[in-house]
């Protein structure tokens, strides 16, 4: 068998830390549920791929580096912002839900 282009499952595998890919989705989705719900988010950081991730945030991300904060566009005075991150708070806890 010819196996002429490095071989088709190893383009599959990801080489880089659990822990970036998992913050990498974690942020896309957070990213997609606010753009849903009507707050600003620029096209750059939905469209955001893991390499470029990766390559921006490296492969143990500094968390305080993923920080968003955001506005409503049909309310600007309405912010998504999280608190100053603390290392010290288990991250259940971490944002305050309101209900």
């Amino acid at each position: 068998m010819d196996n002429e282009g490095g071989g088709c499952l190893s383009s599959f595998i990801d080489h880089g830390t659990v822990e970036s890919h998992r913050l990498f989705l974690a942020r896309r989705t957070v990213l997609e549920m606010l753009c849903d719900r009507g707050y600003v988010v620029a096209p750059p950081d939905l469209e955001l791929t893991l390499s470029a991730f990766r390559s921006l945030y490296g492969e143990y991300p500094d968390l305080e580096r993923l920080r968003i904060s955001t506005n409503l566009v049909s309310d600007p005075s309405k912010k998504v912002s999280p608190p100053p991150f603390s290392e010290t708070l288990p991250l259940p806890n971490y944002w305050e839900i309101r209900v």
